[in-house]
């Protein structure tokens, strides 16, 4: 018997029907539970994951489709889960947003410098007029706008 799952990163052949596991998140630093939808990027995919059952908090993470290997770019920080939606991606920076976290613990707007993994909380979500709480997508990288 393995142990709890914590969901997978995997392909699946359209012309075969054939699936392939190409990560298994092992919780803890590893994160669990996968969030948002991959993006892909120069070779690699991006994705996040909410956190395990006893720590929620979640990571951005990299998984290099030439070796299959995964790579927890940050783990911790701005919010119970990491990041609720799908990343942008422009000019080796992420972009993305949390549930929770920020000034108010009513979620944020994060970029991450992949190089450094240098997180930087853009906006903290105050839930007054003109102002959200809670983001549960991701943001779109259009023209120098988020």
């Amino acid at each position: 018997m393995s142990g709890p799952a914590y969901g997978t990163v995997f392909q699946l052949d359209l012309a075969t029907g054939i699936e392939t596991i190409l990560h298994k998140f092992a919780g803890g630093s590893d994160g669990g539970y996968p969030t948002g939808g991959l993006i892909y990027e120069q070779g690699s995919l991006y994705g996040t994951t909410e956190g395990t059952e006893y720590l929620w908090t979640g990571t951005v993470f990299k998984l290099d489709l030439k070796t299959d290997h995964e790579t927890v770019l940050y783990g911790g920080g701005y919010g119970s889960f990491a990041a609720s939606g799908t990343l942008a991606y422009e000019g080796g920076t992420l972009y993305g947003t949390t549930y929770f976290g920020g000034n108010y613990d009513l979620g944020t707007v994060f970029s991450l410098e992949e190089a450094t993994d240098d997180p930087t909380v853009l906006n903290s979500f105050a839930y007054i007029p003109g102002d959200g709480a809670y983001p549960a997508a991701g943001v779109i990288y259009y023209n120098g706008v988020l």
